[in-house]
């Protein structure tokens, strides 16, 4: 019996980690990875193409072929936490993300490749952690960063190519750690000292 479908007979399920799968080949399988709240995959490859996605807590990794998050990746209305680690091809994200209303943590940890965040990245109202660490490629944080009120920890480590930051971080009033290399670090501080008096700013 597939993996899939003996999930199928465990409605209560809600949590599940998922490794070297190459496709979902029936719609049963695929009814049941969609039941899940907190699906991960590994290694897996060949989801790109599923819709009426409804997870809550959603981690994608080590999907060495992934070229391209499916938009439809970015329209589930109560997702609450996003993780996409370790997808090497990956350069550049849907602008479907601004579509994710509830979400409160982003983690896009280790995609070298990942060159820029989307604009509708502001349109994240309930936003309040990002990280960024391990993505060398990316050039620059958006100044529609500032629109995100509720931001209050940013991790930015070993992003070698982020030599500046934006006049709209003075505006993350909510922000309370960001995690950075040394050469961003007094950049961060002289924000601290212009409007956001509680930000702790650490050097890694």
């Amino acid at each position: 019996m597939k993996v899939l479908d003996v999930l199928s007979a465990l409605p209560q399920l809600k949590s599940v980690r998922l490794e070297t799968l190459i496709t979902l080949s029936t719609q049963k399988e695929r009814k049941a990875l969609l039941s899940m709240e907190k699906p991960s995959l590994s290694l897996c490859e060949g989801f790109e193409t599923i819709n009426n996605i409804n997870f809550r807590f959603f981690n994608l990794y080590h999907s060495s072929s992934l070229e391209e998050v499916a938009p439809s990746f970015y329209y589930m209305p109560y997702a609450l936490m996003q993780s996409i680690t370790n997808c090497h091809l990956i350069k550049k994200l849907p602008y479907d993300i601004g579509n994710l209303s509830s979400l409160k943590m982003l983690m896009l940890l280790a995609l070298p490749g990942l060159q820029e965040l989307p604009l509708s990245i502001g349109k994240l109202g309930q936003f309040e952690c990002l990280d960024i660490s391990f993505c060398e490629e990316l050039r620059e944080i958006l100044e529609e960063m500032g629109q995100l009120k509720r931001l209050n920890e940013l991790d930015m480590r070993k992003c070698s190519h982020l030599t500046r930051s934006p006049r709209a971080i003075c505006e993350l009033n909510s922000l309370k750690l960001v995690i950075c290399d040394e050469k961003v670090w007094k950049k961060w501080l002289r924000g601290k000292n212009i409007s956001i008096a509680e930000l702790k700013v650490e050097i890694d």
